[in-house]
């Protein structure tokens, strides 16, 4: 019995060690005569790869030779390592590349020792092109031990704010990770990266594809990894990589947790103190406005009913039309920030015109503690000593925002809704769907 759980674990730990080591893949776009132009133009540009992406802040394409026997680069290190292990994984990958793919005119390694690297070379133009296939994945053998629905929630929601936020980090480095609690005693840590040379949306897509291939194959198990040709996804039950690390390490922007800012430069760029301030206002006016606007609301049709002598009945049914106008107001915008977070593209709610003049990092951040404030359990939103504490301290791990209340699901029959339907009877079929919050029609308590 002894032998067979050493082996056991032994099987364990080798395929472990495997999946996260290396792979490649070598395209069948066409192969190339040794000693050939486009042969030696392949060699002397992948030498060069590992000296110059560490002289570029891990990423680095380049192009060599002409007409056919042209050969281009792309190699990018995942997790922004320290330059030795960046040029230990692409040195690594390369010399792993020549003897899987020695004849290919186009291959790809995925690198994993002692850092995630990717190393590509092709016959065509590659740069800021997004291709989802070739694809390498794998998964921890382990499953998980809590509540699958829990986790399913858990999982999910961390997923897709780690995709928001990798896809609209700085155009230099793509990434971001994430730790969220799954227990009282056990976290997932998530990494996800681009190569910077595509898009914010084709990067989001990437990455989104990722989460799919890895729920469509190894939903449950403990942990694993998918990579594809512009993008990275790994995910574990334990801290990986130097991104984890419990020493200070990467940039705001790279992880949940991060020193507080202390600069109150004037300079919008820099992401401190004066983008907090205009978006504390932010925050603050349309509470203000919305209080203005339910006060002037029902003091108007108080008095327009009081002039008119409405009957009963048709009163009811103003009060109704003109509540539900606010409301539609009021709610549609949280609504409408909540569609952008959920599908990864958050900062399209800013005006256009501040574009390259804010820290994306510290944008998302807030619209996150905005979104925090509106969840339909009231139970689950900040208090304002709070939010404040989070606008001023980026040492604090936000929770993951949930559906926010009254949240507007569809409005594409909207126009022909009678009037008088909505309110007498939401279960037909034509009302406008939407999520309860009992804590909106409650005593208003000052927090």
């Amino acid at each position: 019995m002894g032998t067979i759980i050493s082996v056991s674990l032994l099987f364990h730990i080798l395929i472990v060690s495997i999946s996260l080591i290396s792979a490649e893949k070598c395209y069948d776009t066409g192969n190339f005569r040794a000693n050939s132009t486009y042969a030696n133009n392949r060699d002397l540009l992948l030498s060069s790869l590992a000296s110059n992406v560490t002289a570029n802040g891990g990423f680095y394409n380049t192009t060599i030779g002409q007409y056919n026997d042209t050969v281009y680069a792309l190699v990018l290190c995942i997790s922004d390592p320290s330059a030795e292990d960046c040029a230990s994984c692409v040195n690594s990958a390369i010399q792993e590349l020549i003897v899987a793919c020695p004849s290919q005119k186009e291959a790809i390694s995925w690198g994993g020792d002692p850092v995630p690297c990717i190393v590509r070379y092709a016959n065509r133009p590659i740069l800021g092109t997004m291709e989802l296939s070739p694809t390498d994945s794998g998964y921890n053998i382990g499953h998980i031990k809590s509540n699958l629905t829990d986790f399913d929630h858990i999982w999910t929601s961390l997923m897709t704010e780690t995709v928001a936020r990798a896809s609209m980090n700085s155009s230099r480095l793509k990434m971001a990770a994430g730790v969220v609690n799954l227990t009282s005693s056990e976290k997932i840590y998530v990494l996800m990266q681009c190569t910077p040379d595509i898009s914010q949306s084709d990067c989001s897509y990437c990455l989104r594809n990722t989460v799919t291939e890895f729920r469509r194959c190894c939903f449950g198990s403990q942990g694993g990894y998918v990579q594809k040709p512009n993008c990275f996804l790994r995910w574990d039950l334990y801290p990986f990589y130097q991104v984890f690390s419990e020493s200070p390490g990467p940039p705001p922007d790279f992880i949940t947790s991060s020193p507080s800012p202390t600069n109150t430069t004037s300079t919008i760029n820099e992401g401190k103190g004066g983008v907090s301030t205009v978006l504390i206002i932010a925050i603050v006016i349309p509470v203000a406005v919305s209080l203005v606007l339910c006060y002037l609301g029902f003091g108007f049709l108080s008095s327009r009913a009081k002039s008119n002598k409405y009957s009963a009945q048709e009163n009811d049914v103003l009060v109704n039309l003109e509540y539900l106008h606010l409301y539609v107001i009021l709610y549609d915008l949280a609504s409408y920030v909540w569609r952008h977070w959920r599908d990864g593209t958050p900062l399209e709610v800013m005006d256009p015109t501040l574009t390259d003049t804010y820290s994306r990092s510290e944008i998302i951040r807030c619209i996150h503690i905005g979104l925090l404030c509106v969840q339909e359990d009231p139970a689950s939103r900040p208090t304002m000593a709070a939010v404040v504490l989070m606008l001023n301290s980026y040492s604090i791990t936000l929770a993951l925002p949930q559906e926010p209340a009254f949240f507007l699901h569809s409005r594409t029959d909207q126009g022909s809704i009678p009037s008088n339907e909505f309110f007498a009877d939401q279960s037909k079929s034509n009302s406008v769907p939407y999520s309860v919050d009992d804590g909106s029609i409650t005593e208003v308590y000052p927090r």
